[in-house]
């Protein structure tokens, strides 16, 4: 088993309205530097996974999923409780399957990453892109990672 721990950020969403929020967001940290000073972090963009999101999770010690959310003030960070949306989400995307439905079959074959962090962006009533200054994202991710011994080196 390898000392270094392995991790992945995840930005999920597709090319479409505010749906779009986690792979903004992921461009946003991609210019910033992250994954220079994150080097033992993978960086993903996926268009509406479905099941196919339980692949990304082999073999990390922490994957984030970046994510849009409805309601909220457009543009802000929010901690969602993976096992709640594990238990109450099932069924409640607009894709059909969606991220809440691959992590309880994610749960289900025992295939969940030691750890998981939803990061998900609130876009409001969810009609139009987000343009947001993604700084204080950038900062709560940053945190989150240093939390779960992804500092810079």
């Amino acid at each position: 088993m390898s000392l270094t721990p392995r991790g992945r950020i995840i930005g999920v969403g597709s090319p479409f309205g505010a749906d779009c929020a986690g792979w903004r967001v992921i461009e946003y940290l991609q210019t910033a530097g992250f994954p220079e000073r994150f080097p033992r972090l993978d960086w993903q963009v996926l268009d509406r996974p479905g099941p196919g999101l339980i692949e990304w999770f082999t073999g990390m010690d922490l994957v984030v999923i970046v994510d849009a959310v409805l309601g909220g003030v457009p543009g802000q960070p929010r901690i969602l409780d993976v096992a709640a949306l594990i238990d109450d989400g099932a069924g409640l995307s607009t894709h059909g399957f969606g991220v809440s439905e691959a992590l309880a079959m994610a749960e289900a074959l025992d295939d969940l990453p030691a750890h998981l962090v939803i990061l998900a962006i609130e876009v409001g009533d969810g009609r139009h892109a987000v343009p947001h200054d993604y700084r204080e994202i950038a900062g709560c991710l940053e945190r989150l990672l240093e939390d779960y011994g992804f500092s810079p080196p």
